[in-house]
């Protein structure tokens, strides 16, 4: 019996220590500082990084890129062929370009005749094209430059040539080679004849045409008049022409001249 109540009472003790230890973990909780914000219950955004997939450029690389500027064109010249005739087209260099693309396309009357090209590479600064038809004809080229990573190229610079500017190419072309198979002779009496020309156009006519040849290609042309009177006579000159073949050039003043019909 004795021992029956020891051990009861050993239970009851035991019983009243969890209960005192219960009761200091709920004092505990009640002294944490619930006055704080709640946390967010937003989802946080990660931003995924982007692979780099083979010959995209950097970041770097973009922004060190150099832009190329696109070719002007400079100029076009006759280029006669065996066959047929031909026009050359001429732009100016680009700094930092290592090379050129471009293409022709005959426009035709009928729009299902028109013709492109494919894209030539040169690393020239010119392009011909050879045809018989004057008609219209298209042109465009651009610069490009190659990279580590891929080539840069230019905008593309284009230019329509109608039937009238390419006949004007060819058939400047063609006087200029007409002239250059004259001998000097022909020539002079020739440029004789047009400044002739030019003055009676212009309401006035000199008595006297003289022409020579300076040597380089060049003539001069005196205009005048023989003056008389009762003791003696004197030149009255009217101008001194410095032209061309084709009767371009200056006058005695430095202005512009062309006797040209």
């Amino acid at each position: 019996m004795k021992e029956q109540m020891i051990k009861s009472f050993c239970i009851g003790i035991f019983s009243v220590m969890l209960f005192m230890t219960g009761c200091g973990q709920d004092a505990g909780l009640s002294s944490v500082d619930m006055s704080s914000e709640p946390i967010s219950s937003e989802p946080i955004s990660v931003e995924e990084e982007k692979p780099v997939r083979p010959g995209d450029a950097t970041d770097k690389e973009n922004e060190t890129a150099e832009t190329i500027d696109a070719p002007v064109i400079s100029g076009y010249e006759h280029c006669p062929g065996e066959d047929a005739d031909g026009i050359r087209i001429n732009w100016n260099p680009v700094k930092k370009a290592d090379g050129y693309e471009y293409r022709f396309t005959f426009i035709s009357n009928v729009p299902e005749a028109n013709d492109e090209e494919e894209i030539t590479v040169t690393g020239e600064t010119s392009a011909e094209y050879y045809f018989q038809d004057y008609y219209k004809l298209k042109f465009e080229v651009r610069a490009c430059r190659n990279s580590s990573q891929k080539k840069n190229y230019s905008e593309w610079t284009s230019v329509i040539l109608n039937s009238n500017d390419i006949e004007k190419i060819i058939g400047v072309a063609n006087q200029n080679e007409d002239v250059n198979s004259e001998n000097e002779e022909d020539v002079m009496e020739r440029l004789k004849s047009w400044a002739r020309s030019y003055y009676e156009r212009q309401g006035v006519s000199p008595q006297y045409y003289d022409c020579e040849a300076n040597g380089d290609g060049t003539y001069t042309i005196h205009v005048y008049d023989i003056i008389e009177n009762e003791e003696e006579g004197h030149t009255g000159t009217t101008n001194w022409l410095y032209v061309d073949a084709n009767g371009k050039g200056t006058d005695l003043l430095g202005e512009d001249i062309d006797i040209h019909p």
